[in-house]
């Protein structure tokens, strides 16, 4: 028996060689075959793929020459992509590309060698027409839209960039361009060559008005999907960014450093990097006079990015000038429903005087050197959910510890104490000049203007004005809603001190950094008790425009009603005279019949009047009485206000704006000095 197994142990391992034998000579015969096939096989696939994206984006694909050498280049000469009805798109001299083909099999190529020359990528658009939309057609049957997933394209789009990215590359004349509407902008790299994924090159940006070569160098590691980029001037000069022109812009800077590490776990795509801006000068008149300069600007990052959210972790911080804070950043867009957004900021004590010392002065003039000890510290909150903005909330809050002004600088904040010269603007111009005090003939102290004048403005404008310090939040909040929820500023939540600060302290220059100096210096005089309540509001009614160059309560009551005696003003005509606040130059708007004040306002009227008898200020019978039937516009501001005139006014005023009814519960509680 064991004889016999023997014997046939011994067959099989002689027939076994045999069939492996020729099973390697088989397998050497196929690819001995393949190999001399491979361009064949190779000009077959890409007729079929290109044909089939021909007829489906309506395109043509020419080359010269396509063509594989050893077993991984793949070579192409003279291609073209040319747009049907367009400009050309693309075209190449030659390339040869060395493929990793096991990733290639599994439908992903990662490209590990190029050498490239004569590369053109000319995308133009004019109009709605473009030469790229091609790009973005169709190519699917289905009519269902497929659910986004943020994370996985944010991984599929930087995938795409690092594996088309090789560490190793030698490019010779490479130029794209974008050219829209007759504005062209475009780079040119007469030489590039990557090593083991170090690059250091010089490259050319162009458009119709000049010429600037960049310094670029760096390091990239697809395999590890991270890049590493400088970027600076050639032989030291500030790098202008072009294309900036048709905004009225110009972005300049000495260096900027880039550093990405991009990786994906548990469907969650992570990004980790630091842009880093040196000396950073942005010019836009619309954002201030000068041009502004930031010794240093940067941004750590530590995102997530997932299937329907994306956010900032801890350990993302913004630095500017050497101050730095970390927000806390989520917007997540759940399926079916709205966006939400988180935006919070969580700052512990720091030296007050580093955040006033970061503030570029070109953009906070009036902070310019203030000089301050102590600490401070910052709580902020932004929560909102756009399906119901009525939730929205909005917490701020500022901590001292130490805290007090040294020396106040540009600005004197302590000048509303005493007289002082106001100077009016009218679109960014300055067109009056007069003294806010006793030596001016038309100012009033606060104790000589009637109460029931002052407590409608205080009522229409900000009912709590006695009570906060600088701020309502509540009121800030509701404004934002409405904003949110119309899609555009129509509300802006100011109290009376931020329109004061604003009118004495600051230039007419609207954009959102005046509005981050106007709360800065309201909180500034309010904590530190600057200037007392009484005194502000005093200024603020004697500085208040009224009309086309009407300014102060008292040339309101003249310009309206010919009256110089304010005692004389009833409470109806009071209220008129708080309704135009928001509003004075567009009075007419106000006005029908000539001089009767609109019906539409009945409602505002009656609000108005109500509040007035909670003050005391008016009897409950007075208040029943308050209304713009009772007022008649009698004095020059009714002159040369033809018949008809004032309707055609009216329609351009959002009679909304004047509510019946006050979003926030009144203030009654007693003045703080």
């Amino acid at each position: 028996m064991k004889k016999s197994l023997a014997r046939i142990g011994r067959w099989m391992k002689r027939r076994g060689g045999r069939y492996a034998a020729v099973a390697a000579i088989g397998l050497a015969v196929a690819a001995t075959a393949l190999y001399l096939l491979r361009n064949r096989l190779l000009e077959h696939f890409a007729s079929s793929r290109i044909e089939r994206f021909e007829r489906e984006r309506g395109v043509s694909v020419d080359y010269a020459a396509l063509r594989l050498e050893g077993l991984g280049d793949v070579v192409v000469e003279r291609l073209t992509v040319v747009p049907e009805g367009a400009d050309t798109l693309l075209s190449l001299g030659y390339a040869s590309v060395s493929l990793d083909w096991w990733s290639l099999l599994f439908g992903e190529p990662d490209v590990r060698e190029v050498c490239c020359r004569g590369l053109r990528l000319t995308a133009v658009k004019s109009g709605a027409e473009a030469n790229y939309s091609f790009l973005f057609g169709g190519g699917g049957t289905s009519s269902a839209p497929a659910r986004r997933d943020y994370g996985q394209q944010a991984d599929r789009l930087l995938g795409l960039l690092f594996r088309l990215l090789p560490e190793r590359a030698e490019v010779e004349d490479l130029q794209v361009s974008y050219e829209r509407d007759g504005r062209l902008l475009g780079v040119r790299l007469p030489r590039f060559r990557e090593e083991e994924g170090n690059f250091s090159e010089e490259a050319e940006i162009f458009t119709h008005g000049g010429r600037w070569r960049w310094t670029v160098e760096g390091h990239l590691l697809p395999s590890r999907r991270s890049l590493a980029l400088n970027l600076g001037g050639s032989g030291g000069a500030a790098v202008y960014v072009p294309g900036l022109r048709q905004w009225d812009t110009q972005v300049s800077f000495r260096s900027l450093s880039l550093r990405l590490d991009e990786s994906r776990s548990g469907g969650v795509t992570r990004l980790k990097g630091r842009l880093d801006f040196d000396s950073l000068t942005v010019d836009n008149r619309s954002l201030a006079p000068v041009p502004v300069w930031m010794r240093q600007l940067a941004v750590d990052c530590d995102a997530a990015v997932g299937a329907d959210y994306a956010e900032l972790a801890d350990g993302s911080s913004f630095s500017f000038n050497g101050f730095s804070f970390s927000p806390s950043i989520r917007v997540q867009k759940p399926a079916g429903e709205d966006w939400k957004v988180r935006l919070a900021v969580e700052q512990p004590f720091f030296p007050a005087q580093r955040f006033f010392d970061a503030l570029p002065a070109a953009l906070f003039e009036s902070l310019a050197g203030i000089r301050t000890e102590g600490k401070l510290a910052w709580h902020f909150l932004l929560d909102a959910d756009f399906d119901r903005l009525d939730s929205l909330r909005l917490e701020s809050s500022v901590r001292t510890e130490g805290f007090r002004i040294v020396d106040f600088g540009a600005s004197d904040l302590l000048k509303l104490n005493r007289e002082f010269l106001y100077t009016a603007y009218e679109g960014g111009i300055p067109v009056r000049t007069f003294p806010v005090g006793p030596s001016h003939p038309g100012y009033l102290p606060l104790d000589s203007i009637p109460e029931v004048l002052q407590q409608a403005v205080m009522q229409s404008e900000d009912g709590s004005f006695y009570g906060h310090e600088g701020f309502r939040l509540e009121a800030l909040r509701l404004a934002l809603v409405h904003d949110l929820r119309l899609r555009r500023f129509a509300r802006g939540g100011s109290t009376i001190s931020m329109q004061l600060v604003k009118n004495v302290f600051l230039n007419r220059n609207k954009n959102l950094f005046r509005k981050l100096e106007e709360a800065v210096l309201t909180w500034l005089i309010e904590s530190q008790n600057l200037c007392s309540k009484r005194r502000m509001y005093e200024v603020y009614l004697n500085i208040c425009e009224w009309g086309p160059g009407v300014y102060g309560v008292r040339e309101a009551a003249g310009f309206y009603f010919s009256k110089r005696d304010l005692r004389q003003l009833t409470p109806s005509e009071a209220v008129f005279l708080a309704a135009l606040v928001p509003r004075p130059k567009r009075y007419r708007g106000l006005l029908v019949d000539g001089g009767r004040v609109s019906p539409k306002l009945e409602g505002y009227f009656r609000l108005i009047g109500r509040l007035l008898a909670a003050r005391g200020v008016i009897s409950e019978e007075e208040a029943a009485q308050v209304s713009p039937a009772q007022v008649v516009v009698t004095g020059p501001a009714v002159q040369g206000l033809e018949a008809g005139a004032a309707d055609s006014l009216a329609v351009r005023l959002d009679f909304s704006d004047f509510p019946e009814e006050l979003p926030l519960q009144p203030d009654l509680s007693a003045p703080r000095e």
